[in-house]
């Protein structure tokens, strides 16, 4: 459609529905809300008394009702499209991709480049939509309270964008790492574990990702406290080794786990946060670790596992091992029968706070675990 019909459209709707007394207008995209104001959606009625009511389109709560929607999509597929059914039906038969939504960002110079990623990681954790680039913020949903998310789709694309501004240099590694993680969503077979997983990697990736802008947003008490004040050093992947023990001799002798320098004083270093990947399809015990490296003495290890389902594997609860704390992200589900040794196991609220706003809206473990 070209701008002048665009316009046309807009000025009916003003002349017919806005300006004039005792006039309603119902108004939907039919996929995700675009905004959090109308006056958004239609500019130049500033200053009009009219009041407005938003209302989020439907979102999908019971698997089977969604599968008889969509019958070949799995739980984590509808998480990916927020649970949104508009918006899992339009993608599902390739009417919407995402990447035809998510504008560029090639023409941003690095400070303002910085800034759209601090943006894009604030509103998928603290639910701040105003942060977000005015060519961004038509993606995201907003719920009753205001809070802005997103629906992963569009968060992973977003990252892919800006990881392709980024290139190599700075945080494009780390955007790359983030897209991989949401990715899983998608593609994970269903009862597999790794969309679980790849929601609690992005979102403490995302976490730490922070850390380079001065700020440090705990969740409770599911990251270590020494992340306070640490620099991000990013995500270290490795896919050799097959237990926790191998990992730390292969990453010292590698040297991948050392204090990032200040730009300022490059003689100086500053505590720095790792989050390491294990990739080996058979690695014991865990399925992430943060870790956070001091200038001097013992570095901090907290060792995470991610079970998506309600049966565990054999041995899945004996005592963590080469860690200082082990971290069980599966919920109040039948918790107490666990009785895992020495893991720290939190309820289902608190993992909530630990995925940040949009992702315990589009992925909890309660619905990925259906």
């Amino acid at each position: 459609e070209s701008l002048r019909q665009r316009q046309e459209c807009v000025d009916f709707l003003k002349d017919e529905f806005l300006r004039p007394q005792n006039r309603l207008l119902i108004f939907s995209t039919h996929v995700v809300s675009t905004a959090d104001t109308f006056i958004s959606l239609l500019p130049g009625i500033e200053g009009s008394q009219r009041g407005y009511e938003l209302k989020r389109l439907p979102v999908l709560n019971d698997l089977r009702e969604a599968q008889g929607l969509i019958p070949a999509w799995t739980a984590s597929s509808f998480s990916w499209c927020a649970r949104s059914a508009a918006l899992s039906y339009e993608i599902s038969r390739n009417a919407i991709r995402p990447e035809q939504k998510v504008k560029d960002c090639s023409d941003l110079q690095d400070k303002d480049l910085r800034d759209a990623l601090s943006g894009v990681v604030r509103s998928a954790l603290l639910g701040e939509g105003r942060v977000v680039l005015p060519r961004w913020q038509v993606l995201l949903d907003v719920l009753k309270d205001g809070t802005a998310v997103w629906p992963p789709c569009y968060l992973q694309t977003v990252f892919e964008v800006l990881a392709g501004a980024f290139h190599e240099r700075d945080f494009g590694p780390s955007c790359r790492s983030i897209v991989s993680e949401l990715t899983k969503l998608e593609q994970a077979k269903a009862k597999s574990g790794d969309a679980w997983e790849g929601v609690v990697i992005a979102a403490i990736a995302m976490r730490l990702l922070l850390l380079e802008w001065g700020e440090w947003h705990p969740a409770g008490d599911l990251l270590p406290a020494d992340l306070c004040g640490s620099r991000f050093g990013g995500v270290v992947e490795d896919a050799t080794s097959v237990n926790a023990a191998e990992l730390w001799k292969k990453l010292d002798e590698d040297g991948r786990l050392q204090p990032v320098t200040q730009a300022a004083a490059p003689h100086l270093r500053s505590r720095t946060a790792f989050l390491v990947v294990p990739r080996h399809a058979q690695f014991k015990q865990y399925d992430l670790f943060v870790v956070v490296v001091p200038v001097q003495g013992k570095r901090v290890v907290w060792g995470f596992q991610c079970k998506e389902g309600r049966k565990n594997p054999d041995g899945a609860t004996a005592e963590p091992v080469d860690v200082d704390l082990g971290v069980w992200l599966r919920g109040e589900a039948k918790a107490k029968t666990l009785n895992p040794r020495d893991w720290r196991v939190p309820g289902d609220t608190a993992v909530d706070v630990l995925l940040g706003e949009s992702l315990k809206e589009a992925a909890p473990l309660r619905w990925l675990r259906q």
